[in-house]
């Protein structure tokens, strides 16, 4: 079980909310694009709940508002219309991930602390799937 901490993954997730995760499915398939990921446990202690847009070996480049993967722009039919995905300190330029590297990002792309910040992520931080 997993509770939301804050308002990074809104609209698709709210503060508070219960949300179980998958371990075991971890064992069984991996990550893929759109897969909603518990991550962690931080130095801090903190668990994330983040989306996967990126997979291993693709490059990444936030542009123009929008995310592109490979050259194209990804749909993301999740977002709420109104939401920009602007650059932090990763993605301004294009990222080409390693082949064990995930670029996860919050839904909430205006109050989000993922990539964008912290930088790719290794498949070792997942902790499991978010179901929805």
């Amino acid at each position: 079980m997993v509770v939301v901490d804050g308002p990074s993954m809104t609209p698709t997730l709210s503060h508070g909310e219960r949300l179980l995760m998958h371990r075991w499915a971890l064992h069984v398939r991996q990550p893929q694009r759109g897969d909603v990921v518990a991550l962690g446990p931080f130095t801090d202690g903190d668990l994330l709940v983040k989306r996967v847009v990126a997979l291993p070996g693709e490059t990444i480049h936030l542009k123009r508002h929008g995310v592109y993967v490979n050259g194209q722009q990804l749909r993301e039919p999740y977002l709420d219309r109104d939401f920009a995905t602007f650059p932090c300190r990763f993605g301004s330029e294009p990222v080409q991930l390693a082949e064990d590297e995930y670029f996860v990002l919050g839904d909430n792309r205006g109050n989000s602390e993922d990539s964008r910040a912290f930088g790719p992520v290794r498949r070792s931080t997942f902790l499991g799937f978010i179901r929805l």
